[in-house]
């Protein structure tokens, strides 16, 4: 894995981001601003087009949200950033993965999905977790209107309040994206990447 910051130059323009190291697979990529110069509402989008992360980087920028004004350029930020892989060869593999050599004992997985503004189900893959806890990646810009994401229903089997059915002896989570209140809530499929942890602390071979 790869956690790093970057200088304070992320703007309204395209960053690219090249790892310290190129990984073996395609990683899983996670990131967001750690700096709030700009005070305007804004998120990190990955590039626009096909998925943007290789195995030597990718590209994002800060999207300010259109509804105050039409000005949408931002100031530089910095941004904190985890790329993640672990098994597998194809980027829409869900792969489990471990921290340790040693004991070789999963304690989490992850994958991609391609949500929209309607909720999509997450299926985990079956590891016996008591308490998983859920992130999700940095959204493309498939969709032009301005997006966050948003998960809800981190639970273990049985039905969702909107009727959807997490399988039995199963982990299931939503997510889907919102768009600024002023757009119309209607978006395009964009790439996400997830990862889910057990809750815990975890030490690895290096002894972090």
């Amino acid at each position: 894995y790869e956690a790093l910051l970057t200088a304070n130059a992320v703007t309204h323009e395209q960053f690219d981001l090249t790892f310290d190291v190129p990984f073996h697979t395609i990683p899983r990529f996670f990131a967001n601003m750690q700096s709030y110069a700009g005070t305007d509402p804004t998120a990190l989008r990955l590039s626009p087009g096909r998925f943007p992360v290789t195995t030597s980087g990718t590209s994002f920028f800060c999207e300010e949200e259109g509804c105050s004004d039409d000005e949408r350029r931002h100031v530089p930020e910095t941004v904190g950033y985890l790329a993640l892989a672990a098994g597998g060869n194809e980027i829409r593999a869900v792969s489990s993965f471990h921290v340790s050599q040693a004991t070789a004992t999963d304690v989490g997985e992850m994958g991609d999905i391609l949500p929209s503004h309607q909720w999509t189900l997450v299926e985990l893959a079956g590891l016996q977790y008591s308490q998983p806890v859920v992130f999700v990646g940095t959204p493309t810009q498939s969709g032009n209107q301005e997006a966050v994401m948003r998960v809800r229903n981190v639970q273990y089997g049985g039905a969702f309040p909107d009727g959807t059915t997490c399988p039995a002896n199963t982990w299931c989570f939503q997510v889907r994206i919102q768009e600024p209140s002023c757009r119309d809530q209607t978006h395009n499929f964009e790439h996400v990447n997830w990862f889910v942890f057990e809750a815990g602390e975890f030490q690895t071979d290096e002894g972090a």
